[in-house]
């Protein structure tokens, strides 16, 4: 498999604090890697790193052989934009405009039109599409976040959470739809503690003592 995330000895500090410490990590097209770690441990430091907004003190990362320390701010978001996808635990949608608004700023590939429709009807969003954001329940807001960040077919996907606020259909959506983006050749980050996300995963990594190290099976 090609190797489509590539983070060698990345270490980042806020002033003297350091968050995380030589970090080695690759994932590769198809996987599904479980990121695994309390709160305040790094995990967001460190999907922020692999999608380019913000960079390590030392080290490097590559996705898709492109070197992101290489590339400048505007560069970085260009190539965010067509390559990565990100969906924080926070959704970051814009509030005033509706839904589909919100999910028309992110490119849908010809070749995964039908399938994104597909997705987007069993998230049951079409029933709320007109609806400003700020009108949405919290739940709401999570589907339209995960529908924009599968939506867009990006080589690299980067979900936090995926699931919060989802009941189990909806989970078994979203799990379903990660499944069918991996199984197309996207390199998968989850960073989960519900046990449904967590057995998608074909490896998995905790963050100890500012450190990366494997766990598997994933701890409960």
């Amino acid at each position: 498999m090609t190797t489509v995330i590539s983070c060698r000895n990345v270490t980042k500090r806020y002033q003297q604090h350091e968050i995380l410490k030589q970090v080695d990590l690759e994932v590769s097209s198809g996987e599904i890697l479980l990121l695994f770690a309390p709160s305040g441990e790094g995990k967001t430091t460190l999907l922020n790193l692999i999608c380019g907004l913000t960079l390590p003190s030392s080290g490097s990362i590559e996705i898709l052989g492109t070197e992101l320390s290489k590339l400048s701010e505007d560069e970085r978001a260009r190539f965010r934009a067509s390559s990565i996808s990100l969906a924080h635990q926070g959704t970051y949608l814009i509030p005033w405009l509706s839904v589909d608004d919100n999910l028309a700023l992110s490119h849908i590939p010809g070749s995964i039109f039908s399938w994104a429709e597909t997705v987007y009807d069993a998230l049951g969003i079409r029933s709320f599409a007109d609806i400003q954001v700020n009108r949405l329940s919290g739940g709401q807001r999570r589907r339209v976040c995960m529908q924009r960040a599968l939506q867009t077919g990006a080589p690299v996907l980067l979900l936090d959470e995926p699931t919060n606020g989802l009941d189990h259909q909806l989970t078994d959506v979203v799990c379903q739809a990660i499944q069918d983006r991996a199984a197309a050749g996207s390199a998968v980050i989850l960073a989960s503690h519900d046990p449904s996300v967590r057995a998608l995963a074909h490896s998995s990594v905790t963050i100890r003592d500012r450190k990366l190290m494997p766990c598997w099976p994933p701890p409960i």
